[in-house]
């Protein structure tokens, strides 16, 4: 019973130092700006069309505050070209899109 009970305990300890590890090198791998500054993107198309229009406004605002510089394309400013012209190098991407339906 004893020896059941420590190999539990290393098995907890195990995975709490591969859980830190693992979380110590997302963040060291972030990409950040000259200045230490994290970005994020807000990719949102459906802006004017959807009556959550707050959801954006209020995620740049959280974002902002958590030290994001965050990048914003709302509604008609959110297309297909400006998605290809992403550059990438942001910590976080949210996407509020819609998707059809293709049948052949």
């Amino acid at each position: 019973m004893g020896q059941i009970r420590t190999a539990y305990r290393i098995g907890v300890v195990i995975v709490i130092l591969l859980l830190a590890v693992s979380a110590a090198s997302v963040l060291v791998r972030q990409p950040r700006l000259d200045d230490g500054a994290r970005m994020a993107l807000i990719y949102d198309s459906l802006y004017e069309t959807q009556t959550a229009v707050d959801f954006t406004d209020t995620l740049e605002v959280l974002l902002t505050g958590g030290g994001f510089k965050v990048e914003v394309y709302r509604g008609e400013e959110a297309t297909v070209k400006q998605l290809q012209a992403l550059k990438g190098g942001y910590s976080l991407m949210v996407f509020r899109v819609h998707s059809g339906v293709f049948e052949d």
